[in-house]
């Protein structure tokens, strides 16, 4: 066992004037094959022709939705976010992750190629890829996130909290509850554990606070939860009962959809067998059992701290809000590093997670491509200069929903593809940013057969169409959903 150990953490190897071990030629590897997994989403990411139908860039104002999101710091940069490139926006959006997730693992195992190893998997969680079709968006998270770990180097701990909690309620409150994932080294303790934990709960109030105020003071209203997130406003002290019933169901369903696959189930009852092994050795050097219940205590308090904040209002709790569970489970590997001959085991325990979800990812955004962008380049041929017409009018005869729906399984079919995690698009305004992103400024909607009293009705397979008045209207062709039933 000790040859073994020499030969894969002592002995160096030279390679022209470089010197390393087998675990560092290992990890270059690793970090290497995760390098290439991000490089390929990146590059999916970059074919991307239309975004989400509420993203900034098809919005002509924010006013109406600071009124019930509280979000006044995307209030304030609304035209500068509008204006910068999606593909920019998204480049900067991933370096500045990759940094927070480096920081957090650099801080805790103080080793600079883990924590790049750690970092480039953490890359891979889900809630990145579902929320990325709204880039603009949540641009400002990304950069807090960054600038999070330089706040803390010249903050103290209270000011800290504080500090973010009142600038994560301007863009995005969830990102705030990563901010004690900073502290994790640092937590050795219970009472470090409480004393983090009460900053935490305080920030997560003066944000609270701050972001109410400012919102009445613009709208002369407070914020209001919007009807899509389904609340269930507390009126009783059953409904309290009610709401922990609600969120505990979206708690697991977000466990369910991290431990989906039986490998990722595997490397989670290995990173547990460390855990508990770390415990029963009552190891000094990582402040002993106290100082692993403590850190193991705030991991567990940033999992379930969405869906405890939650419970006032009781709104559903999908993939892409739920950074914070995510996050903290990937953290548990960060154990594994506590002694340096089970690096290895970590190093790939973390790579197959990231395999795992990287499928996923792809799969996810593969699918957004390919019904976006056919209905994009079907809709370019029946008119390649909107500036020359008003308008669209789109006439959905079958209800606002069926036609589309239809259509988005078609391609499905078509490409043998499911969805996995990603927000569908089979309503009708979710296809309104195709008909915007090709130019088009004015699109109307109605829930009527399609006119007949056109001088001429033309069919290019997706769409049936006409026009008249200076007006392009528009249907999903007949034809084409007859495939469909055909084939179901």
């Amino acid at each position: 066992m000790e040859k073994l150990n020499d030969i894969l953490f002592t002995k160096h190897f030279s390679i022209w004037k470089f010197k390393f071990s087998l675990e560092d030629l290992f990890c270059i590897i690793i970090m290497s094959f995760l390098t290439v997994l991000l490089v390929q989403n990146f590059t999916t990411l970059l074919k991307i022709t239309t975004w989400r139908n509420d993203d900034l860039y098809y919005i002509d104002e924010y006013y109406t939705k600071l009124t019930y999101e509280g979000r006044w710091i995307i209030y304030l940069f609304f035209f500068v976010l509008k204006k910068m490139s999606p593909y920019i926006v998204i480049t900067l959006s991933f370096a500045c992750f990759f940094f927070f997730g480096y920081k957090i693992a650099k801080d805790f195992i103080d080793d600079e190629i883990h924590a790049i190893i750690f970092a480039l998997a953490l890359m891979q969680i889900h809630p990145i890829y579902t929320l990325v079709h709204w880039p603009a968006t949540p641009f400002p998270n990304y950069v807090l996130l960054a600038l999070a770990p330089l706040l803390k180097k010249v903050l103290s701990e209270r000011a800290f909290f504080i500090c973010t909690g009142i600038l994560f309620f301007g863009v995005f409150f969830n990102y705030y509850n990563l901010m004690p994932l900073l502290f994790l080294s640092e937590v050795r303790d219970r009472k470090s554990f409480l004393q983090v934990l009460l900053w935490w709960i305080l920030g997560f109030i003066a944000g609270y606070a701050v972001a109410q105020a400012i919102t009445f003071a613009k709208v002369g209203a407070f914020i209001h939860v919007h009807i899509w997130r389904d609340p269930h406003p507390i009126k009783s002290f059953a409904d309290v009962f009610r709401n922990i019933r609600i969120e505990y169901r979206w708690l697991c369903t977000g466990l369910r959809g991290f431990f989906a696959t039986r490998s990722v189930r595997f490397v989670f009852v290995c990173m547990l067998a460390d855990l508990i092994y770390l415990t029963k050795k009552n190891d000094p050097t990582t402040g002993g059992r106290s100082g692993m219940f403590a850190r193991v205590a705030l991991i567990l308090a940033v999992i379930v701290s969405l869906y405890v904040q939650q419970i006032p209002v009781g709104v559903l709790v999908k993939v892409r809000t739920a950074f914070p569970l995510y996050c903290g489970l990937f953290c548990v590997a960060l154990f594994c590093y506590n002694k340096k001959r089970v690096r290895i085991i970590a190093v790939i325990l973390l790579s197959i997670v990231a395999t795992v979800f990287w499928q996923d990812n792809i799969n996810d955004l593969l699918w957004y491509n390919e019904i976006t962008n056919t209905w994009r380049t079907e809709l370019m041929s029946v008119c390649s200069a909107p500036s020359l017409h008003k308008g669209m009018k789109v006439y959905l005869q079958d209800g606002k929903n069926a036609e589309i729906a239809q259509s988005m399984k078609i391609i499905c079919q078509a490409n043998d593809r499911t969805l996995k995690y990603t927000s569908p698009l089979d309503e009708d305004f979710r296809w309104l940013p195709v008909a915007k992103s090709i130019g088009f400024k004015h699109v109307e909607l109605h829930d009527e057969v399609l006119p007949s009293n056109f001088a001429k009705v033309s069919d290019n397979g997706l769409y049936r169409y006409g026009y008249k008045d200076g007006y392009l209207y528009l249907t999903i062709n007949k034809r084409y959903l007859n495939r469909f039933k055909e084939n179901d």
